[in-house]
């Protein structure tokens, strides 16, 4: 409604393309596997939780990430879905792959906190 598109105005600095606009981009990691509920015996084999992890690794120490305080016009927030998955447990999932809705909503609530922090600064 006109108070989302009012908000989205603020959140570019005032809604006048003034300097404080920011861009904010997210990343996420995978979510954390279980690969004894897959169906099919090649995922069983290439989508590992050891595999998720070492992906992770790799996408964290890319450049992309230096500049993950919100300090500079654009900014890059990991968001670590093998945690928040792991923690859930493996009762969370039925495939192996897709978790409970409550996994994702903490998922939503760190971006939403992400963007409430580059925006109101």
């Amino acid at each position: 409604g006109a108070e989302g598109a009012e908000g989205a105005e603020g959140a570019e600095g005032g809604g006048d393309g003034s300097a404080g606009a920011r861009t904010v981009a997210f990343w996420l990691t995978p979510s954390r596997t279980v690969p004894a509920k897959f169906a099919d015996d090649r995922k069983r084999a290439r989508m590992t939780p050891e595999n998720g992890e070492a992906f992770a690794k790799v996408a964290a120490s890319s450049p992309l990430f230096e500049r993950v305080a919100p300090t500079g016009r654009t900014f890059v927030v990991p968001v670590d879905l093998g945690s928040i998955t792991a923690s859930c447990g493996e009762e969370c999932t039925e495939d192996g792959i897709h978790y409970a809705p409550a996994s994702y909503d903490a998922a939503v609530q760190i971006i939403a906190n992400a963007l409430r922090a580059a925006w109101t600064e």
